[in-house]
């Protein structure tokens, strides 16, 4: 199996949603083999952080307070010298200003801006790129060791680097920051690397109701347009001389198509892409050796998976607690519920899994340090 990578320590990057072009160019300069560049994105909003939020901006609030917490969980673990803020409006940066270290902030909004970085210094010629193939270049950045450039004469980057490595990783390109730290862990792992159109979200909107049916009889032709949609994302990669494969994608089945002829993993690929990446690898690299989960078994589906996720908690080393649908509402009370798991977890992991319109999200992971640990000044701590 391929080892996990380390994460880079010194700088790491919180991106405005807008920002893939500049992202993909800071990563550039970040190519240690085995080291994974964290860079992570952040909502464009249009309130700033309130302590205390009022009615007109709610909505702006839950994200950017959600983001951001998020975000210092995965920091709290990696703890790095230097955070970029990278093309963040005044509003988005407030809400990471209210829960981190300010002395680690460097503010970076143009190339000018990036290139005075000290890292930047003493690198060889850059790779040059058209604008809109920044993933395309970033790859071709990654693999040669050199930094990246933008030109609208630039030649056109292969979509594949194929180089016969033992594992592979397909992403679908929607051209944001989530595709810049794909491709800065496939970098880092060292795998094939295959990008591929993206697939609008309504294309897949009907998908579980397609599955629903196909899974009566094995042979309804529902699937047939989703099938339609992989083969020819897939065409010309051969997975059996691969040991694994991950997909990144916002929802097609690519290993029920493959018929799971190598061990595949799907990973939603959206904004919190990469905070889910730097949690897997601290996770991989820092087991924790115990845990607390709270499942809700719902009426809704049609076969009760509620057991099947316990047993899977339980024999995680997970302290699992199974609640009956009647436990799913209200909300206040789920609220009570989930700190009573905390409490029997002796503040430890705890394991939110929610359950919404039939399907079951797997939610955030985070731990807390238990009262009495010292902590330094400077150091990042969990929300």
């Amino acid at each position: 199996m391929t080892a996990s990578p380390k994460i880079e320590t010194r700088w790491i990057c919180i991106a405005g949603s807008e920002q893939t072009q500049l992202a993909a160019q800071l990563s550039s300069y970040f190519s240690d083999p085995g080291v994974y560049f964290a860079i992570f994105q952040f909502p464009k909003l249009d309130r700033p952080y309130e302590e205390a939020p009022t009615r007109d901006g709610y909505f702006t609030q839950i994200l950017g307070k959600r983001a951001a917490t998020w975000i210092n969980n995965s920091l709290a673990h990696i703890q790095p010298d230097r955070i970029i803020l990278l093309g963040l409006s005044d509003a988005s940066a407030s809400y990471l200003r209210a829960i981190l270290p300010a002395e680690k902030f460097i503010v970076v909004n143009t190339e000018a801006e990036l290139l005075e970085l000290p890292f930047a210094e003493g690198k060889p010629e850059p790779l040059i790129c058209k604008p809109h193939q920044a993933i395309e270049g970033l790859l071709g950045a990654k693999s040669q060791g050199v930094p990246l450039a933008f030109s609208d004469s630039a030649p056109d980057f292969p979509l594949r680097k194929l180089d016969g490595d033992s594992g592979l990783v397909l992403l679908e390109n929607t051209f944001d920051i989530s595709e810049v730290a794909i491709i800065n862990y496939a970098a880092s792992i060292d795998a094939d690397i295959a990008i591929v159109p993206e697939v609008p979200r309504e294309d897949i909107l009907s998908l579980s109701r397609q599955l629903q049916a196909w899974s009566k009889d094995r042979s309804s032709p529902v699937l047939r347009e989703t099938r339609k949609k992989i083969i020819s994302r897939i065409r010309g990669l051969d997975f059996t001389k691969y040991q694994f494969a991950t997909f990144f994608t916002v929802g097609l089945p690519y290993g029920l198509i493959l018929e799971n002829i190598i061990p595949f993993t799907h990973v939603p690929n959206g904004p919190y892409c990469g905070v889910f990446i730097a949690d897997s690898i601290i996770e991989a690299n820092a087991p924790m050796e115990i845990g607390s989960a709270l499942v809700f078994a719902i009426d809704e589906f049609i076969v009760d998976e509620a057991k099947d996720v316990a047993t899977a908690l339980d024999q995680s080393n997970f302290l699992v607690t199974v609640r009956p649908p009647s436990h799913f509402l209200p909300r206040r009370r789920n609220r009570r519920l989930l700190r009573q798991a905390a409490v029997r977890g002796q503040g430890r992991r705890v394991s939110y899994h929610r359950v919404f319109r039939g399907r079951l999200f797997l939610g955030r992971s985070c731990r807390r340090t238990r009262q009495g640990e010292d902590r330094k000044k400077d150091n990042l701590h969990y929300a």
